[in-house]
């Protein structure tokens, strides 16, 4: 059996701290300055609605959505524009309620481009 010092054991519980919350931190990549403009996302089948403040050509976003904490989930989808700089997505199905991270991505001249946005759905 292991024993620990105190101070050993405030050391070892500050560790798994930071990793924890490091682990937890939200993303930052967003290539493409997107948001997401729909509100009260709740579980079951939703319309994503997405604004870019890129010009992008391409006609479509592929989205992706995961659970910050246990990476459950995995809905995808592919958003169609309806406008310049707008996206929207019909029956977006979030399976549980919390904190979510919506991947999307587009290929714009051979490069892909990237945006993580965090989302609540509840």
């Amino acid at each position: 059996m292991l024993y620990l010092t105190r101070a050993g054991q405030f050391t070892l519980c500050t560790l798994f701290s930071v990793v924890l919350l490091v682990g937890c931190k939200p993303p930052t990549n967003n290539e493409i300055g997107a948001r997401v403009l729909s509100t009260d996302l709740k579980v079951g089948s939703n319309t994503l609605e997405i604004e870019t403040n890129a010009d992008l050509k391409d006609e479509t976003l592929q989205l992706e959505a995961n659970m910050n904490m246990t990476g459950h989930g995995s809905p995808t989808g592919v958003a169609k524009r309806v406008s310049k700089g707008r996206y929207q997505l019909e029956g977006f199905k979030f399976n549980m309620a919390g904190d979510w991270i919506l991947s999307m991505e587009v290929e714009e001249d051979g490069k892909v481009k990237k945006a993580d946005v965090p989302i609540l759905v509840k």
